[in-house]
């Protein structure tokens, strides 16, 4: 039947389906990335805002060690009072600050629960170097960063920032990419505790949690008076923890967190004293990180989705082989009958990797180039990256991949460390402003690409 899903929509809505027929769990990847494999201390964050204002009305704050049931959770409550705001709970591990007046966002609060998490975070740090945070729902990131933009603090903006190895992990997320719950609508702590049979003690925990008013509402939120509050941050943050738990007896990580990665993210990348060339450098790491873990993530989905998302080309049919033009050798390829698409992002003088059907590494493919490809007739020409001959059969199917070798990373990072090298002169450094060898550049007087060149010539 044709639908306007996506293949790996209709894939994971046929997972759905499966698990509220069955009434069971299915697990869709047993790998994930979204947390390190090596975690020895747990951060668990909740936050609760006023309804009507919509400011930060209460926070709490859940801190646990690798081993350790759910019954050792120490658990940190702040809430603002209408004239006030103190910790409520917790054990005296972080030094009490005065109270003073709670007005718009909390002031006082977010001091006490900033102060609190960043000795607690540092301590865990010098230990064993390896924290991480986890919270339900990309509402709770989102409403830390806001308040500590209102409150200006960089600190906790840095740690709660998105980045390719981030101090922090969304549960719901996980659940979502990596399991299918026999739960129709939203995915709420209310009907997980309930499906998940989690427990607070020797009670069940779904009875302190309010229930949602219909399967497409979320948690609601408890009377903020009083100590309801505090009694549902330490009901969620104990949810919290068993459902890492449960999460991790079933996943494996393949995120390996290198050594004192996870005290780097409390420094500002803007004032870690780097000077031009080494930020530049770094940012080009970091460019080249993000696209390899994006081609690491299609490779992952089906060749259907991959030529879906017009990254993919394929099933193609092995037709014979050619000559261009030039004399060159060609092969010759053409979309199979009955592919879903025959379009792409690819053109003619493109590196790819030509991979058999079936073949899960689809970077061991034959390097080839696009010598031409012609859409609206299914035709791929195709020539050879390496010497010889390819070992080509008319009865496989084949399908044109991205290529992961990185031809432009080197050259740039070369660039970048001549450019900006005390011992190599090279042409362009005397163009630099912060070189002060011309100050008027820094003023926009004479700083013209001729004038550069000119200068250039002068001092070589």
């Amino acid at each position: 039947m044709n639908t306007d899903f996506s293949p790996l929509q209709r894939e994971r809505l046929q997972y759905a389906v499966t698990a509220l027929e069955q009434n069971k769990i299915a697990l869709i990847k047993q790998t994930t990335d979204l947390f390190p494999a090596h975690i020895a201390t747990y951060f668990f964050v909740h936050l609760l805002n006023d309804p009507v204002t919509m400011l930060p009305k209460a926070v709490g704050l859940g801190v646990g060690n690798r081993g350790e049931g759910a019954e050792a959770l120490r658990i940190f409550t702040w809430v603002a009072a209408d004239t006030s705001a103190k910790r409520r709970r917790g054990e005296p591990l972080c030094s009490p600050l005065p109270t003073g007046q709670a007005q718009g966002p909390a002031p006082t609060v977010w001091r006490d629960f900033f102060t609190c998490f960043l000795d607690l975070w540092q301590e865990a740090v010098e230990e064993n170097g390896a924290p991480h945070i986890f919270f339900f729902g990309s509402g709770i990131r989102q409403g830390i960063d806001d308040w500590a933009t209102m409150m200006e603090d960089g600190k906790m903006r840095n740690l709660f920032r998105r980045s390719l190895a981030p101090s922090w992990t969304d549960l719901a997320q996980v659940l979502r990419n990596h399991f299918a719950l026999p739960i129709p609508a939203t995915l709420t702590l209310y009907d997980l505790a309930c499906v998940l049979g989690l427990s607070r003690g020797d009670r069940p925990v779904a009875p302190t949690l309010l229930a949602p008013a219909s399967l497409v509402h979320f948690d609601p939120l408890p009377d903020l008076t009083g100590s309801s509050a505090e009694d549902h941050l330490a009901a969620v943050l104990n949810i919290d923890m068993q459902l890492q738990q449960w999460i991790t007896s079933h996943l494996s990580s393949d995120w390996s967190r290198e050594s004192g990665e996870a005290g780097d993210n409390l420094d500002d990348p803007a004032q870690t004293g780097l000077n031009r060339g080494q930020a530049h450098q770094h940012f080009i790491e970091a460019e080249r990180a993000f696209q390899e873990k994006d081609i690491r993530d299609l490779q992952e989905l089906s060749l259907a989705e991959r030529v879906e998302r017009f990254r993919a080309l394929g099933p193609l049919n092995f037709k014979g082989t050619g000559l261009d033009d030039e004399g060159r050798f060609l092969y010759l390829f053409e979309v199979a009958d009955g592919a879903e698409s025959g379009v792409s992002k690819f053109r003619q003088g493109d590196f790819l990797k030509l991979v058999p059907r079936g073949v899960k590494d689809l970077q061991s493919g034959m390097p080839v180039v696009v010598d031409s490809y012609e859409p609206h007739r299914g035709s791929v020409a195709l020539s050879s990256r390496q010497r010889g001959t390819l070992q080509l059969q008319k009865n496989l199917a084949y399908s044109l991949e991205e290529d992961a070798d990185d031809w432009t990373t080197p050259k740039l990072i070369k660039v970048v460390q001549t450019v900006y090298s005390d011992k190599v002169h090279h042409p362009w450094w005397i163009c630099l402003p912060e070189r002060g060898i011309f100050p008027s550049l820094r003023s926009g007087r004479n700083g013209s690409a001729a004038g550069c060149a000119l200068r250039a010539r002068l001092l070589a």
